[in-house]
């Protein structure tokens, strides 16, 4: 028995006659496009909803009180950097501001990957702990 089956295309839409078997296996694919596109929306904003919206991803001009807030921030981080040991205050350096990863860091400094690990691991735990002080 044949089926008739849609196409969608941008220019506009063409119904064919397909088998039952060729039915089901193009009705089973737009069923799991669907539910892709569904998990993909639910996850994420979309950025034409914002702008639908009027709200603004990034403000074109920083508040005052923003931007003391941040300097303020970025104060406190240098001096809870500072306060770290030397070696600490490097692995941060390199793997937070460089980019570069723990292993790379080890081979540039003659160190064990063990030891660069421990250190980042390290100062993370301490600059956490700078942080909760009064």
């Amino acid at each position: 028995m044949k089926k008739t089956y849609k196409y969608e295309f941008v220019t506009g839409a063409v119904e064919v006659e397909i088998s039952e078997e060729w039915a089901a296996v193009l009705y089973e694919l737009d069923r799991r496009e669907y539910n892709n596109n569904h998990t993909e929306t639910r996850r994420h904003i979309s950025l034409d909803t914002v702008k639908n919206n009027n709200k603004s991803v990034i403000s074109p001009e920083p508040d005052v009180a923003d931007l003391i807030v941040l300097k303020e921030e970025l104060q406190m981080v240098e001096m809870a950097i500072g306060s770290l040991p030397l070696g600490q205050q490097e692995v941060i350096d390199a793997v937070c501001y460089e980019g570069m990863l723990p292993s790379d860091f080890a081979v540039s400094k003659g160190i064990s990957r063990a030891a660069a690990t421990d250190r980042l691991v390290r100062a993370r735990k301490n600059l956490k702990n700078f942080c909760k002080r009064p």
